[in-house]
């Protein structure tokens, strides 16, 4: 049986289900809808009530293309209630009004990318609790009122980066607890000098996080005070923990006994050991220890035998410890100014038992 409709909407559902129109009668407004419209096959841009009006009561189960969700006045979303899959993109943008995502539960594969940023008033993405895999990257960002990561539990790996940024209400990562991996990078908080995430005071939730394989960027969190529960990570190619200013422990490092890259522990204020990092037996690349004021002496690095390239201690204020380097075998140059004490390497050799 055919089903006919006269509404503007229906221009918006034929256009993205490819299809052209045709009159078959005398009566021009009469349009046919496609057998099966759950399934659209092209771009879904949402900007207003109008375009979304389209899609109540059709039941889409797929979108073979992205999702675009921007600058949409209302509270919430309505009409894809029944979307199991989308095969690139949803991104959710500069939503002013919008507070919930209600309204993806069913939702449980993204092919690409899944964003949310700019969204001021939105408190909650627990819809998304049987979201299972996404094929790119997990951009949470500049979400001033979201309070929890909750509904992301079916998340156990991230083929992309995940970064968390700028979320000025976030305290935890809880719903994120049954991540394991992070295929690319994994950034809490960026270099920019900009706040990273202002509430931020522990890392709860990444409990189960064994490995990143690129960057693993922690910084410009304020309010972060410690690293305990990255108690599982065992592999990583750089890890930055940067300018993190309350914070006093990165103890939860424990099951890291090498970083492949860059190991860069900077900037962090109130940060007077490194206990650790005492398992870590070699660096690939680089060792940077820079501007951590409180810092009095780096003998957690008792296991340390191996840097290929650099080590850079630079500007801590009251260091004045450095006999761990005595037994390090260091492939480059060795920089070591700007400290309470700054001692050359024959030094160390000669000074240290």
């Amino acid at each position: 049986m055919k089903k006919v409709l006269n509404t503007p909407v229906l221009y918006v559902v034929m256009a993205l289900l490819g299809f052209t129109f045709t009159s078959c009668n005398d009566n021009n407004d009469a349009l046919e809808l496609p057998i099966d419209n759950s399934i659209i096959k092209e771009n879904v841009i949402i900007t207003s009530n109008y375009e979304l009006e389209a899609f109540l009561g059709l039941g889409v189960t797929e979108i073979h293309g992205s999702l675009s969700i921007s600058g949409f006045p209302a509270e919430e979303i309505k009409g894809f209630e029944q979307l199991t899959y989308i095969k690139y993109d949803l991104k959710i943008t500069a939503n002013d009004n919008l507070k919930s995502m209600k309204g993806f539960e069913n939702l449980t594969t993204i092919g690409g990318d899944l964003g949310f940023w700019d969204n001021d008033l939105l408190t909650s993405i627990e819809s998304f609790e049987n979201l299972s895999s996404i094929g790119g990257d997990l951009t949470i960002k500049k979400n001033n009122s979201l309070a929890s990561l909750k509904g992301l539990q079916g998340l156990e790996s991230i083929t992309g980066s995940l970064s968390v940024l700028h979320n000025n209400s976030l305290e935890n990562l809880e719903g994120l607890d049954n991540l394991s991996s992070v295929n690319r990078s994994l950034y809490i908080g960026d270099f920019s000098y900009k706040p990273g995430n202002t509430q931020l005071k522990s890392l709860k939730g990444l409990e189960n996080l064994t490995s990143v394989g690129n960057n693993f960027v922690i910084a410009n969190n304020e309010n972060l005070i410690s690293t305990e529960s990255l108690k599982n990570l065992t592999s990583v190619k750089h890890l930055y923990i940067w300018h993190n200013l309350n914070i006093n422990s990165i103890e939860g490092l424990e099951n890291l006994s090498s970083v492949d890259g860059i190991l860069n522990i900077s900037g962090n204020d109130n940060l007077t050991s490194f206990k650790g990092v005492e398992n870590i037996v070699s660096i690939g690349e680089k060792l940077l220890i820079g501007g951590n004021d409180k810092l009095t002496s780096l003998n957690d690095f008792e296991s340390l035998t191996t840097v290929g390239e650099d080590v850079i201690i630079t500007y801590n204020d009251v260091l004045q410890d450095y006999c761990f380097l005595k037994g390090v075998n260091i492939g480059s140059e060795i920089d070591i100014s700007n400290n309470a004490y700054n001692p050359t390497l024959s030094q160390i050799q000669n000074d240290c038992p």
